[in-house]
């Protein structure tokens, strides 16, 4: 199984966390792939068995960035074992 954890960070306390999943996942045998949001522009769903988001928490609520990412997941309905990903130029209406 492969995975791909993406994450956005202020000052870099998320991506030390990001990091550190990455690391132990890897280090229990699984192949993990690791992104900053900002750098993630195509995903190909064959590659990957699971997704973890990380954000820091601005005002109580994701950051700008994980959001736009996980509504663009959601509203067009990627089929994991099936399509390629490309992000789309989508901003949330909130």
């Amino acid at each position: 199984m492969k995975g791909i954890v993406v994450y956005d960070t202020s000052y870099g306390n998320t991506k030390k966390i990001a990091e550190t999943i990455a690391e132990t996942l890897k280090e229990s045998g699984i192949e993990v792939d690791l992104f900053d949001v900002k750098n993630v522009k195509k995903l190909s769903g064959k590659e990957y068995g699971f997704l973890v988001l990380g954000s820091p928490t601005r005002f109580g609520t994701m950051s700008f960035a994980i959001r736009e990412f996980a509504f663009a997941f959601v509203h067009i309905e990627v089929d994991w074992c099936e399509n390629t990903f490309e992000k789309p130029n989508i901003r949330p209406s909130n």
